[in-house]
């Protein structure tokens, strides 16, 4: 999920069908939200796009910030509160793009979307793609959900660390109970 030494390598770490479905982005000012360490950010700057980066997490985000100093691309990169996108609110952008299997931590998806309609310039894009991992939910071979993974819920992680740096030390591995909301479209 991330490698990095195989990004340094390639050209990108978007999907084919990414920059088919979005376009020619050069030029434009592109802001991507929840990009965590930087992957698909600096894969848009490698296609022209003048790029911020913008996530919570401030080690993730000095990861982005090296990789983009190792790679020489310009990009910046802002830690804040999604709820609010205080840091960037000055700015308006041609693009907004969100992270892949994030929206499901959102605990306002309405709040997200006002935030994201303001970061917006008049006749800007909102370019989204969401997933998430059904397998978590389904019963062992089957077709069957063994719960409502949208459902409010605590989640305890035993150990610390993430799938971008394994060995961290981490702090807080619980969400509260219902931090996992169904979103309203």
């Amino acid at each position: 999920m991330d490698d990095r030494p195989g990004f340094r390598a390639g050209p990108s770490n978007l999907a084919a069908y990414e920059p088919e479905e979005l376009g020619p982005v050069a030029g434009l000012e592109l802001l991507h939200l929840q990009g965590h360490v930087g992957l698909d950010t600096l894969s848009w700057s490698r296609l022209g796009a003048r790029l911020t980066g913008y996530d919570f997490s401030l080690p993730a985000l000095e990861v982005a910030r090296g990789l983009a100093s190792d790679l020489g691309r310009a990009a910046t990169f802002v830690q804040g509160g999604l709820d609010r996108a205080p840091e960037v609110r000055g700015r308006q952008f041609d693009v907004v793009s969100t992270g892949k299997e994030a929206l499901i931590w959102l605990p306002d998806l309405g709040r997200w979307a006002e935030v994201v309609a303001w970061l917006l310039r008049p006749g800007g894009r909102l370019y989204l793609i969401e997933f998430q991992r059904i397998v978590d939910i389904r019963a062992e071979r089957s077709t069957v959900s063994e719960e409502d993974y949208l459902a409010g819920r605590e989640v305890v992680y035993a150990v610390g660390g993430d799938y971008a740096v394994w060995d961290a030390v981490t702090q807080h591995n619980r969400t509260p109970n219902g931090s996992i909301r169904r979103g309203r479209w």
